[in-house]
């Protein structure tokens, strides 16, 4: 029998039993590893189709011609002007909705959850005209005091010098800029 040297030394006997039984655990954990991602893919491949099925029973599909409101984002918009815009479904494509509004199509594509079907027809196809607008343009277009634009200040100073947005474009500062602090520019 072959006597150790050190205390620290393995047979190599044993040293090949330990590397068998970590790759023997190592092929038992990739295979669970494995099983555990495929489980996970189907479970949301599983739960992508409800939330489909969802939102097409919660949101049905949109008819040419048919009225339609387009929500208006809070920095585009004054308080006192309209919060949508009326339009109509020009045409469809892919899932995705061309809207038109008396003063022009809108140049970006909706998908129906952007949307709310109005039950009447308001606007008829005939009505609206031939040019491409934003829906800030649209929003501005119908405005009782000329839209709300997107600048804004956020002054900590209290607006008293040209570091303001507002005072350097020669506007006043409004409510939407910094809410209830201090403000020379009112």
């Amino acid at each position: 029998m072959k006597k150790l040297k050190n205390l620290t030394e393995i047979p190599e006997v044993q040293k090949d039993a330990e590397d068998k039984v970590i790759e023997k655990q190592t092929k038992t954990r990739q295979t669970s590893i494995n099983q555990n991602r495929t489980e996970s893919l189907n479970n949301l491949k599983i739960q992508a189709k409800k939330m489909t099925e969802m939102s097409e029973k919660r949101f049905c599909q949109g008819n040419i011609g048919e009225s339609v409101k387009v929500k208006i984002p809070d920095v585009d918009r004054a308080r006192s002007d309209l919060r949508c815009v009326l339009g109509v479904i020009m045409s469809m494509k892919d899932n995705y909705y061309e809207i038109g509004t008396t003063e022009g199509k809108l140049q970006q594509l909706y998908s129906r959850n952007q949307f709310t079907v109005c039950k009447e027809k308001i606007i008829q196809i005939e009505d609206v005209l031939a040019n491409s607008i934003s829906l800030r343009e649209a929003a501005r277009s119908f405005s009782n005091l000329g839209g709300q634009g997107y600048d804004r200040c956020t002054c900590t100073q209290g607006c008293k010098t040209n570091k303001c947005k507002c005072k350097k474009a020669d506007r006043l500062c409004n409510s939407k800029c910094h809410a209830s602090k201090s403000c020379a520019n009112k």
